[in-house]
């Protein structure tokens, strides 16, 4: 009998004790792991809270296969990417890529990956209408003010306020995927 079985055996029990222990053990690496890819020490811990709470409760129905650590690692990960998607459109999301993006360790695979969701988002902003695009293109790429911008293609501020927001509305989809990617290729492979 291995020491996460007998825990498990321990927690169907109802034995808080060893509930306690195991979330002794695990719940400070998952804040870490947590805060290290949301920059925010407080929704990890919200996160991981959520996550023991789910583990308790389910714990005389759960059959894991795999350690402990395993389990409450990966369901952390479901926790985050649901967290990231339902948050998308916060500040801290382009916060959050830059976060994972430099995480990644292996120069190869980070400038093959970053080539690729380049690629990606160079696709969705070539789909968008002319003009919106070249809104798009001088305000994110150009680094330009709103009204750079409006002096520039010679339109009204509010116009070029207009054509920004719906552009990221169009874009939103596509970035939420690259986010994805981003958490799904670039911070898996080092945890377990």
């Amino acid at each position: 009998m291995t020491i996460d079985t007998m825990f498990m055996e321990k927690l169907k029990g109802d034995d808080g004790v060893a509930f306690e222990s195991v979330y002794n053990t695990y719940a400070p690496q998952l804040i870490q792991y947590s805060a290290a890819r949301l920059c925010s020490l407080e929704e990890s811990r919200d996160l991981v809270h959520d996550v023991f709470v789910s583990f308790y409760e389910r714990r005389a129905c759960l059959d894991i296969n795999v350690s402990i650590r395993t389990y409450l690692f990966a369901a952390l990960k479901y926790k985050i990417i649901d967290h990231i998607r339902k948050n998308s459109h916060q500040k801290y999301y382009k916060e959050s890529i830059a976060a994972f993006h430099q995480e990644i360790e292996e120069p190869v695979f980070d400038q093959t990956v970053y080539n690729n969701l380049n690629c990606l988002l160079d696709q969705e902003v070539g789909r968008l209408p002319l003009r919106m695009r070249e809104t798009f293109i001088l305000s994110r790429r150009g680094h330009l003010s709103i009204a750079e911008i409006a002096t520039k293609m010679n339109v009204s501020e509010q116009t070029v306020k207009n054509q920004l927001s719906t552009a990221l509305k169009k874009l939103r989809y596509a970035l939420d995927k690259i986010a994805l990617l981003l958490f799904l290729t670039g911070h898996l492979l080092w945890v377990f």
